[in-house]
């Protein structure tokens, strides 16, 4: 289960990853228009604004990747601290299995001498 969710994440984020280099494309091709705004010559307002909202649409789509990655990366660490924890908690759990047969013969040892005791008498 997981696998599939860091798969989606991975996704996500590749997604998220397509929109921003297509919004950095769609900069690209307006930076001309741009120039001409920031020389504060002639331009095309509808363009400027639309290279504008395609850079803030970059900014939170970068941090929303990031964001994701994150997540991704934390997951697979805490996954990997649950193996090892597992891992040396396993002999603890065989040293527990023995302790409690161990102690399960000697109370079948014990009651087998009350036994003897009370039969003896």
């Amino acid at each position: 289960m997981q696998d599939d969710l860091i798969e989606r994440l991975r996704e996500r984020a590749a997604k998220v990853r397509g929109w921003i280099a297509s919004s950095q494309r769609v900069v690209d091709l307006l930076r001309p228009e741009m120039d001409k705004f920031d020389a504060r010559t002639g331009h095309d307002l509808y363009t400027v604004r639309m290279s504008v909202d395609h850079k803030s649409s970059i900014r939170t789509q970068t941090k929303e990747a990031e964001e994701i990655e994150a997540a991704i990366a934390r997951i697979e660490a805490l996954e990997a601290m649950v193996k090892e924890a597992g891992e040396a908690l396993a002999p603890l759990a065989r040293s527990r299995l023995q302790l409690d047969a161990l102690d399960e013969e000697r109370a079948r040892a014990t009651l087998a001498k009350i036994k003897e005791a009370t039969d003896a008498e």
